[in-house]
């Protein structure tokens, strides 16, 4: 059977119903609400009918004119077929011919079939600093609000401009600083508020965030280090405000930072190597709950902090697939419902006996 051919253009007037409806059967949950509506888009057919679309909106931001690319699907109908591919490529060759100075996007940060394509295409991995530099901190603030990018949780901000090149993220060191130093500071409205009530117990809860903190990125690690893959360790610079909301109603709900992979395997085998790390994670985290036990002030601190994290790190759907429970989701479903019925478990035992 020859292979049929591949159609992409703008969309036309009347298209706009089509596309959001296969826009939104393309992702699942919570995420199929964020679609854009696409009045700004390109799409992809096959045989007269569309079967996938990228979704873009112009963003000013000083005379520049910077395109951020919202959506981008295949209908599942239409995997596997070179679909995305070329419809990324014709895309953003389509923009620079509408001479525009930038083009950005958010991508979740396991989503290897959506940030390759960009990396593809020129666009690169970059830090809030890396905006701020490119565009000023008022276009920043611009993006940060016209687009997702202040819910996104777990997402990774790409950038490519015309005229300025642009830098990726790639200092580990930097980012394992900035990890520490980002949770603790949107921890801040727990600080301040600890401080003018019952400072007495400032000094345990800082330091049994800072210690959940430090065992969750060094168990990930030590999963890492288990397989013989290269990793990199980043942040997600997505959603920081959720973070922050969340720190103000009382718990410190911290932003991600995880070892990713330099190239992605579409296999089981490697789909286990992601997960282990989250498997140990999980491992240690199912004991820590037990030091509510202790006469220590402070790991009873520790232990009612993990009590929440362990719950965050089971589901797998968004926007918590990012503490792990994503991972071991798609490796195996029996794995992964044994780790639930444990965790359940545990949690329930903990609850009934000390009500934390």
């Amino acid at each position: 059977m020859s292979k049929k051919e591949i159609i992409i253009r703008k969309i036309k007037k009347g298209e706009e119903k089509e596309v959001l409806k296969i826009a939104k059967r393309a992702f699942l949950g919570i995420e199929s609400l964020s679609v854009s509506n696409p009045d700004k888009a390109m799409v992809a057919l096959i045989d007269n009918k569309i079967v996938g679309g990228i979704i873009y909106k112009i963003i000013d931001c000083n005379k520049k004119k910077i395109v951020y690319i919202s959506d981008a699907f295949v209908d599942k109908s239409y995997h596997n077929q070179g679909i995305g591919k070329k419809l990324y490529k014709e895309t953003i060759d389509f923009l620079w011919e509408e001479k525009i100075d930038g083009i950005t996007a958010l991508v979740k940060d396991d989503n290897v079939g959506s940030f390759k394509l960009l990396i593809d295409n020129g666009l690169k991995r970059v830090s809030f600093i890396e905006i701020i530099k490119k565009i000023g901190f008022i276009n920043t603030l611009k993006h940060y609000f016209i687009t997702p990018f202040f819910v996104a949780v777990g997402f990774d901000f790409y950038m490519v401009m015309k005229e300025n090149k642009v830098k990726e993220k790639k200092s580990q060191i930097n980012q394992l600083g900035l990890f520490f130093l980002i949770n603790l500071l949107l921890a801040s409205p727990i600080w301040i508020g600890i401080l003018t009530t019952n400072s007495s117990i400032f000094g345990n809860l800082f330091f049994a965030y800072l210690t959940i903190l430090i065992i969750f990125i060094l168990t990930r690690y030590i999963g890492v280090l288990t397989t013989k893959e290269k990793w990199k360790f980043r942040i997600n610079n997505g959603g920081m405000i959720i973070n922050l909301i969340v720190n103000f109603l009382g718990f410190p709900y911290m932003i991600n930072g995880n070892w990713y992979p330099e190239k992605y395997e579409n296999t089981k085998e490697f789909k286990e190597k992601l997960a282990r790390p989250e498997l140990i994670k999980w491992f240690i985290f199912l004991f820590l709950p037990f030091l509510y036990f202790t006469n220590s002030p402070y790991l009873k601190e520790v232990a009612q902090l993990s009590f929440i994290y362990l719950i965050f790190f089971i589901i797998p759907f968004y926007p918590f697939n990012y503490f792990g429970g994503g991972r071991i989701y798609q490796y195996s479903k029996r794995i992964w419902a044994i780790a639930l019925i444990v965790t359940l478990i545990v949690l329930f035992m903990m609850f009934k006996v000390t009500l934390i």
